[in-house]
């Protein structure tokens, strides 16, 4: 898949999880899961990769990313 293969379908999975009203908006939470999110990046091997980090209404203690450089944090893990 292409780079923006990759993206389109994480975008799309996004998309499907905000319609079932599973991603949390809010922006306190959205600026604080950004800034770790992005403090992770710029210690990675690709600094320059762009990322869409938001927080999944899930009571559990988890985490997990999709194709395209979207990576999701379950409220429990925010949370806890």
């Amino acid at each position: 898949m292409s780079p923006q293969d990759l993206h389109d379908y994480g975008s799309a999975m996004l998309q499907e999880m905000r319609a079932y009203d599973l991603v949390r908006d809010d922006a306190l939470l959205n600026d604080y899961i950004n800034a770790l999110g992005y403090r992770l990046v710029a210690s990675s091997d690709h600094p320059d990769m762009s990322f869409t980090f938001f927080i999944v209404r899930d009571p559990q203690i988890n985490a997990f990313a999709a194709p395209g450089g979207f990576v999701a944090a379950n409220a429990g893990l925010i949370t806890a």
